[in-house]
């Protein structure tokens, strides 16, 4: 049985790929942004209120997964999330997500990644 690869690559719009693209290199950008803007201007552990009572922005690390587990093992989550972050771009640019609002959001979780 033989798959062509054209059949595996769904049609999107020129568009798409520059909407998504800049949703990506935005997150980025911004996520980036607030890093070096939390480290400038809050020492560690520091909190500003958004919202009194109810959010806060709190300058913290985490070294490893949830709560500092596995911190001598970086490499681990590296590698999964590069993974999991190319799978995503080659689901969402080769058309494999076909709902565009499931597509923005892709795009934003890739810019976080």
């Amino acid at each position: 049985m033989e798959i062509k690869l054209a059949t595996l690559i769904k049609r999107r719009k020129i568009t798409d790929y520059i909407l998504y693209s800049l949703i990506i290199a935005a997150g980025i950008a911004l996520d980036q942004l607030t890093k070096l803007l939390t480290v400038k201007y809050l020492g560690l552990y520091d909190t500003v209120p958004i919202i009194d009572g109810v959010i806060h922005f709190t300058h913290s690390t985490n070294d490893g997964c949830a709560f500092g587990m596995l911190d001598d093992v970086p490499y681990v989550f590296n590698t999964i999330s590069i993974l999991v972050i190319a799978v995503m771009m080659l689901a969402l640019y080769f058309g494999h997500i076909q709902n565009r609002l499931t597509a923005i959001a892709s795009a934003m979780i890739v810019s976080g990644g």
